[in-house]
């Protein structure tokens, strides 16, 4: 179970990645005046759909982004599990057993 959630966790944060991509790749195209904010904000690129609010919305989504990708790469490597603060009950039980299940999923038929 443990894995199955780490696994979910990963796809929505890759989910929410590929998503803001695209917002990004259709900013500059759907807006042109969205140049002026970008240098008010490197994080602008991130909320195209907001250009009300330059720097707002965009401070609390700045923690967002990096948080994601962080944990993407946390995601396939187990021993780094620990870090995730979402288990706090379990700070390395599950991590154990997802070692053997890890290489075990793709080897069994």
């Amino acid at each position: 179970v443990w894995i199955k959630i780490n696994i979910y966790q990963n796809i929505s944060c890759g989910n929410i990645t590929i998503k803001s991509k695209a917002d990004r790749a259709s900013a500059p195209q759907a807006q042109p005046p969205a140049a002026p904010v970008s240098p008010t904000s490197p994080i602008s690129p991130f909320i195209p759909g907001t250009p009300d609010t330059p720097g707002a919305p965009r401070t609390p989504l700045r923690p967002r982004g990096p948080t994601c990708s962080y944990v993407l790469p946390f995601s396939p490597f187990s021993p780094l599990s620990p870090s995730f603060p979402s288990w706090p009950s379990t700070p390395g039980i599950p991590i154990l057993p997802m070692l053997p299940l890890g290489p075990a999923a793709p080897g069994l038929p």
